[in-house]
């Protein structure tokens, strides 16, 4: 997860960039790296061309006057996008961009001084063909990407089990929780100016086990193309390439709440009822979708999709499909938000080898309570920049029951696991800034309310986990673990297996351990196995797929590869278990 430092500063105040990294790596998020654009470049300002003329030698190029805040100064550019009055980045002499220094030179008899960018001459993604424009209004002389806001960036490792971190919401949270700093209130409002909704679409969810909740919103009179500069440079500061507004509103909006979402063009959902409608349903087996990568999939009745009356139009929480993709003649869209249950989505993901960004967020667990909030964000970004008309309200499917957890905690369970005592204004006051409320209490006992942000809060022991966490673990007293307890007999077995191992060891042998599983082929062209394999059912592949029957393949295997490895005496065994469809497991 790659996070932007001032996308961050407007959920919550940052300390220092040494204080933050240490904060979130205390908390369990470990900062990978540090990503500063300005880190290879130097000497790069905000400029703006006065005017200009063609080079007197070369058809091609351009003389122009840039004003650096202080003097006009002459450079002779290339670009095929330079206008008068056009506010750039300029290098002066004697900048560093990456793999080279600025100098005076002449060209064509022309002395330049400095050099007018774009985006790649800054280490930068190539937006358009030319220099990078930047918006007006910007301070001359400036540093350029102190003027921009384009600042670090930390590229964080999150586990699976924390989906809440995988958006800068979630970061923040974090940031707020270890630094006793409240989250800053969102500013933005949506406006809803088109009809009513429910005369524009339909929404049919057919598997509400499988899609628990699903909202959809229509928009129209949208204007597709490229992003405003300030979209484009947050979500390249996210590691995310722009594509078209639309696509990145979507994009943006999962960056910031976690929550995926996707556009469809409501022109090319087919109709019923006089209405375009949206099914939630399993596929048929056999049935094909092309998937917005271009790629077909043959899909099974165990694959969840989006579709509409005729044809599914996206794989459910991994990828939209080609029949219903926004484009650049596309006027209206119906924008969708919805939480799925996760392991529907890793199958599918995992059997159509298709791992977005999408499938990484809702097969981890995505956070139920925010599938409203992220359609509305969108909704009201695509009024900015796309000039989009939104429906008044929200056509939702949402199954009853609490998006909630509930877990109890024992105060003598704390200092048992953590060797640490807590009393229950201690274990209130950590919990509750990461929005884990406290609904309950007794001497003895506290009972909490867990977010719906937070799928791995389920039992006692997690919440000890958290208590260590903010508690520090670095603060948690160092103590050897007790290594008393019963004396218990060693069995007959254990002792015989013990004694065998100690002879063969002293006759020189080596001692090998393999899988207990193999090719189901090997196991039955074994001479002193009998009987039928027992088969995984969910094996790595087919050469992984039975447990063995007998323990020569893998000491055969161990011998033939001593040998091409020029070994001319090899003495192996090994003791382990054997397994059979029927009677009992025997030992070797």
């Amino acid at each position: 997860m790659q996070v932007s430092l001032e996308w961050l500063s407007e959920f919550v105040d940052l300390p220092s960039l040494e204080e933050l990294s240490h904060n979130l790596t205390m908390a369990g998020i470990e900062v990978e790296e540090v990503i500063n654009p300005a880190a290879h470049v130097s000497g790069v300002i905000v400029a703006r061309v006065e005017s200009l003329e063609k080079h007197p030698d070369a058809d091609r190029l351009q003389v122009c006057k840039v004003n650096d805040g202080k003097e006009l100064r002459t450079v002779v550019c290339g670009a095929p996008n330079v206008t008068e009055g056009m506010i750039v980045p300029y290098a002066q002499i004697g900048a560093k961009l990456p793999g080279f220094e600025i100098s005076k030179r002449k060209m064509r008899g022309v002395v330049s001084e400095g050099m007018l960018c774009g985006r790649s001459e800054l280490g930068l993604e190539d937006i358009v063909d030319g220099l990078w424009e930047l918006p007006a209004g910007l301070s001359l002389g400036d540093d350029v990407f102190e003027a921009v806001g384009m600042g670090p960036s930390l590229v964080l490792g999150i586990t699976p089990n924390r989906p809440d971190c995988l958006s800068h919401l979630g970061i923040a949270r974090e940031l707020a929780a270890s630094t006793g700093a409240r989250l800053k209130p969102t500013k933005w409002r949506l406006l809803e100016k088109g009809g009513d909704v429910a005369g524009q679409a339909r929404v049919i969810v057919k598997e509400p086990g499988a899609c628990p909740r699903y909202a959809l919103r229509a928009l129209r009179n949208i204007k597709i193309g490229p992003s405003p500069e300030w979209l484009v440079r947050r979500l390249e500061q996210a590691g995310q390439r722009s594509i078209n507004n639309v696509v990145d509103a979507t994009n943006y909006v999962m960056l910031e709440y976690g929550q995926p979402l996707h556009a469809f063009d409501m022109g090319r959902v087919e109709q019923d009822a006089g209405l375009p409608t949206i099914v939630v349903r399993y596929a048929e087996d056999g049935e094909v979708i092309e998937t917005l990568n271009d790629e077909k999939h043959e899909l099974t009745a165990s694959d969840l999709v989006i579709a509409d009356p005729v044809k599914p139009v996206a794989l459910a929480g991994v990828m939209g499909g080609a029949l219903a993709e926004v484009t650049d003649s596309t006027t209206s869209v119906l924008l969708e938000s919805a939480y799925f249950e996760p392991t529907g989505i890793r199958r599918t993901s995992k059997k159509c080898r298709l791992h977005t960004d999408s499938s990484h967020r809702f097969e981890r667990g995505a956070d139920p309570g925010m599938v409203e909030r992220a359609i509305d964000r969108c909704a009201q970004i695509l009024t900015e920049i796309a000039g989009a008309e939104v429906s008044k309200g929200t056509l939702k499917t949402f199954q009853k029951g609490s998006i909630v957890g509930d877990v109890n905690l024992r105060l003598e369970q704390i200092e048992r696991i953590l060797g640490v005592g807590m009393n229950a204004e201690q274990v209130v006051g950590l919990l509750e800034p990461l929005d884990i409320r406290c609904v309950a209490k007794n001497e003895d006992a506290l009972r909490f309310e867990t977010p719906s942000f937070r799928p791995d809060l389920t039992r006692e022991r997690d919440l000890v986990e958290e208590l260590a966490r903010r508690y520090g673990y670095n603060n948690i007293p160092e103590c050897l673990p007790s290594t008393g307890g019963p004396v218990v007999g060693i069995g007959s077995v254990s002792r015989a297996t013990d004694v065998a191992r100690q002879a063969l060891r002293a006759l020189g042998i080596n001692e090998t351990i393999h899988y207990a599983f193999g090719s189901p082929s090997v196991y039955q062209g074994d001479v002193l196995a009998s009987g039928e394999t027992v088969r995984i059912m969910n094996p790595l592949g087919e050469e992984f797929s039975a447990m063995r029957t007998s323990l020569l393949p893998g000491l055969l295997d161990s011998l033939s590869r001593n040998q091409r490895q020029q070994a001319t005496t090899v003495k192996l065994f090994e003791v382990g278990t054997v397994f059979f469809q029927k009677g009992e497991i025997n030992s070797e």
